[in-house]
């Protein structure tokens, strides 16, 4: 048939002894076969009403589940599913278990927007990329600390969620910690048309905010929306609505498909009482005495709170799942992290935000 069919319309006829061609599977298994072809005589079969569909031939892996001993709280967290740990655990503690796919979201890029990162920290393993500075502070060095905590966080080899993702850093926060508007707006467009130039997967990780700001809105949402990059954002700590803080208020069940906002919880899952609330906050993760990187030399560690410390573990969450599923729209990407996650187990919150865990889908 193969044959007739092409060499009817002037394509060279096949050997199939001197062939790539892979015939005689089951037909009540699969009916078809495989085998090397131009896109002249991909374009012939398409037109053959024998023929259901053509796919390319892709390179599936192995999944493997790894088990790290020394994690900090906040991974164990999330990775254990319904199931809190146990009452009284100390959140300076490196004695907690920690289960993720071994492909680590390799091959995935999270953009931080913060204070800059300090890129020689033995926990990033090289994996740091240093783009640019705006504003004021020491261009390219992380004074305050801010930024190299949270990216710690998201792909740390010892405190991190995604150890093998990759941190492509802007520094749009001065050393105190604070930035103008269109500084952090400067960042984002950065951060939007690089990885919308590049082939990787990719995320916007966002721990910082502010009062309602439409600018910073926009410019969240244009990117989402024109460039389909995918958001994760912090719900704010003033213990207010998220509907009065930017950008979290894009986020939420009747937010942007593409924005999450992520609320903090604690060691006994107790919802952090900083942390912003409302039906803007799509979730919550650890954010409160959280371990990770610190500034004063390469194998620092420093222990800090806020919905900042939430918002890239859900980050690291999204590069697990990229970095097994490949690119995926900003939509789909949060449906699938809000898929993976536990309801019901977090204490101490009121019925107007959302009671859901994230969680890596490891168990």
């Amino acid at each position: 048939w193969l044959n007739n069919v092409l060499s009817s319309r002037g394509h060279v006829r096949r050997e199939l002894t001197q062939s790539d061609l892979r015939l005689g599977w089951n037909e009540t298994v699969f009916n078809g076969l495989a085998g090397r072809f131009s896109d002249s005589e991909i374009r012939t079969l398409q037109q053959q009403g024998e023929v259901s569909y053509i796919q390319h031939d892709t390179l599936l892996h192995t999944n493997a589940l790894v088990v790290q001993l020394n994690a900090v709280w906040g991974l164990s967290r999330m990775s254990s599913g319904a199931t809190s740990l146990p009452l009284g655990s100390d959140p300076a503690s490196f004695g907690f278990q920690y289960t993720f796919d071994d492909s680590g979201g390799s091959g995935v890029d999270i953009y931080v927007l913060d204070t800059g990162i300090r890129a020689t920290h033995q926990d990033f393993s090289g994996r740091v990329n240093f783009l640019q500075s705006f504003g004021a502070g020491v261009p390219g060095v992380d004074i305050n600390g801010h930024g190299t905590h949270v990216s710690g966080i998201a792909i740390g080899s010892v405190f991190g969620i995604a150890k093998s993702a990759t941190i492509n850093m802007i520094k749009c926060m001065d050393d105190a910690g604070a930035g103008f508007t269109s500084d952090i707006v400067s960042a984002i467009n950065l951060a939007a048309t690089t990885a919308a130039s590049s082939s990787r997967p990719a995320i916007v990780s966002m721990s910082l905010g502010g009062p309602a700001n439409q600018v910073i809105d926009d410019a969240v949402l244009n990117a989402v929306n024109n460039l389909n990059i995918p958001f994760v954002v912090a719900a704010g700590n003033e213990g207010l609505d998220a509907s009065t803080s930017s950008p979290a208020r894009l986020g939420g069940a009747g937010g942007n498909p593409g924005v999450i906002t992520v609320g903090a919880t604690t060691i006994d899952d107790t919802f952090a009482t900083f942390s912003n609330t409302g039906v803007n906050v799509d979730l919550l993760a650890p954010g409160q005495d959280v371990l990770s990187c610190g500034v004063d030399n390469d194998a620092a560690l420093k222990n800090l709170s806020g919905t900042s410390m939430a918002t890239p573990h859900v980050a690291g969450i999204a590069a697990l799942i990229m970095g097994t599923e490949g690119k995926l729209s900003p939509a789909d990407l949060k449906q699938r992290i809000l898929s993976r996650t536990v309801s019901g187990v977090v204490g101490g919150i009121n019925t107007a935000t959302s009671n859901i865990l994230a969680n890596s889908g490891a168990v």
